[in-house]
């Protein structure tokens, strides 16, 4: 979308696509962090299920293994899920930054 953005920016300086093109960017970057935010409850159910299961099994791998490191509650650990989240944040700043600066 830069690309694209850089590219039309020779080709004419009163283009409404300098608007479109980085608001399409910040409707995907939104929709991005819908999915993660999906994929992060959708594994959160499957370790509820998995941690109820080994309670009936010998060995409980999935169970020692978040207690090793501390429930998630250690200063290590950080959740995937707020590293995943701040990629399109990222992006929807610059986008925003860029209709601001064409406005302008």
């Amino acid at each position: 979308m830069f690309a694209i953005s850089g590219y039309l920016s020779l080709l004419n300086k009163q283009s409404i696509i300098y608007l479109i093109i980085p608001f399409a960017g910040i409707v995907i970057s939104f929709y991005w962090l819908k999915i993660i935010t999906s994929y992060k409850n959708l594994n959160s159910g499957k370790f509820k299920v998995i941690h109820e299961l080994e309670k009936n099994l010998p060995a409980k791998l999935f169970y020692y293994e978040w207690n090793s490191i501390g429930n998630g509650k250690t200063k290590e650990y950080i959740p995937i899920t707020l590293v995943e989240k701040g990629i399109p944040k990222i992006f929807m700043i610059i986008y925003l930054l860029i209709i601001i600066i064409t406005l302008l």
